[in-house]
């Protein structure tokens, strides 16, 4: 007689029961959801880490640029860019100095912002000065770095229209706009400022026109500072006849000497409404005098000027598209300017004057001219031939022959060089090794890609 075993019928689940087991499957998709995001998260960071990485190794890791010479022309201030992380676009410069024979360079201030353009050597070549150019609407901002002391200063003006126009031995011309109320007139002040003793102290006020808009586009003192080659640039808001001459030079004595009538055009150019026009001045800063050279360009790309040792000759340089006109102001025979000579597809020329003597040293992007003005001749004293080399800038010392030039590479890097006229081929200025060391993420893709070429490599076998 066989037994029958009796099952006893299972018990419903509870609701309490369903309600936990759909919460553990809901619980259990949520994390799977989670981790395979995760996932894909680390995968699209790891691919955009190593695309990363590669545009990096693509782009020159190293580039030098801004060349400026102390007044002692014994060392040379460069600025080095390079990329940083996260994206190549953004990069950050450093500021370093190297001796005229291209040894020991030494790093003076790192991770500056790229924006930082060097603006020359004072107090005895032992300060720097830097200007943070980053945009016209911005504020002027000035870094000045002590050598002797490795301090770092940094100076903001206020007024947005205060701009940096020009550079002496010991001070920096500044232009400031202004509304005086005595007289209900607008006026460009030019004004002087020094980083031995940071303050601006007035130099003289140019009244403005209301059919002219008047802005100071250079300042170039002479030897001593008594004249101030001053580059006024005017844009007519009106037209103008060409029958309308310059006004004549300023007579000396009295307050209104040290303000100008500003030139509407030249006698035989008329300035439209709009187009720029440029004029140099001469002020004679113990006379408190202006005086117009008659020396006026309409719409070039740049002017550039230049003082003789003995400051009796002015050269003058109007850049164009394709061509460039030199002329001379000399104030001891006449205040007439002279044009001297035209040069054809030369560039961007800048005078030079090194002596007291009728020679002007005309530098362009890529080689240095001489200009005789007894002999109305010229020479090349260097080009990419001599300088074995193709350059994109060249700096000459003033009163000296040391130069610095920089020239791209085969890796897309622009190096510096330096050297010396007329004495063969400039010496690279060697930094392998002392820049920015790699990062922590750049190690990391590196390290990525390392394996994806390892496990890609294994698969195949």
């Amino acid at each position: 007689m066989s037994k029958e075993q009796n099952n006893p019928p299972s018990k419903p689940s509870s609701p309490k029961e369903k309600k936990r087991r759909e919460g553990s499957k809901r619980d259990l998709l949520i994390g799977f959801t989670y981790l395979l995001c995760l996932f894909l998260l680390l995968v699209y960071g790891g691919m955009r880490l190593c695309e990363w990485k590669t545009s990096l190794d693509q782009t020159p890791s190293l580039n030098c640029c801004n060349p400026v010479w102390s007044n002692q022309a014994d060392r040379l201030a460069f600025l080095q860019t390079q990329p940083q992380i996260l994206t190549s676009s953004q990069t950050k410069c450093s500021l370093w100095t190297v001796d005229k024979l291209a040894d020991s360079p030494i790093l003076v201030v790192k991770d500056l912002d790229s924006a930082y353009r060097i603006v020359g050597w004072f107090s005895n070549d032992d300060m720097i000065v830097l200007q943070n150019g980053s945009s016209q609407e911005t504020n002027l901002t000035l870094m000045v770095v002590t050598l002797s002391s490795r301090t770092i200063n940094k100076y903001s003006f206020n007024d947005k229209s205060i701009k940096l126009v020009g550079k002496g031995v010991n001070e920096l011309f500044v232009q400031r706009s202004l509304h005086n109320a005595k007289t209900n007139a607008d006026e460009l002040e030019l004004l002087t400022w020094s980083p031995v003793k940071p303050e601006l102290n007035k130099i003289t006020a140019i009244p403005n026109r209301p059919s002219v808009a008047v802005s100071i586009d250079s300042v170039t003192p002479n030897i001593d500072a008594r004249f101030l080659a001053v580059v006024l640039r005017s844009v007519p808001k009106t037209a103008v006849k060409s029958s309308q001459a310059a006004p004549p030079a300023l007579p000396p004595g009295a307050q209104q000497s040290a303000n100008a009538e500003l030139p509407q055009s030249s006698a035989s150019e008329a300035a439209e409404q709009g187009t720029p026009q440029y004029s140099v001045w001469v002020f004679n800063r113990f006379a408190k005098r202006l005086t117009w050279t008659n020396f006026s360009a309409v719409e070039p790309q740049s002017v550039f000027t230049a003082w003789s040792q003995d400051s009796d000759k002015l050269a003058c340089v109007a850049n164009y598209q394709g061509y460039a006109n030199l002329a001379l102001y000399q104030s001891s025979k006449s205040l007439q300017t002279v044009r001297l000579r035209t040069f054809e597809k030369e560039g961007e020329l800048q005078p030079q004057m090194r002596s007291a003597n009728a020679e002007i040293h005309l530098i362009s992007h890529e080689r240095i001219m001489q200009y005789d003005f007894a002999k109305n001749s010229s020479n090349v004293l260097a080009d990419r031939s001599s300088f074995k080399l193709q350059p994109d800038f060249i700096a000459l010392a003033k009163g000296s022959n040391a130069l610095a030039l920089t020239s791209a590479t085969s890796d897309a890097s622009t190096q510096i060089y330096v050297g010396a006229l007329n004495a063969g081929a400039p010496q690279h200025v060697n930094l392998d090794g002392k820049s920015a060391p790699p990062t922590m993420l750049y190690d990391l893709a590196a390290a990525l890609q390392c394996s994806a070429h390892y496990w890609n490599h294994t698969l195949k076998q």
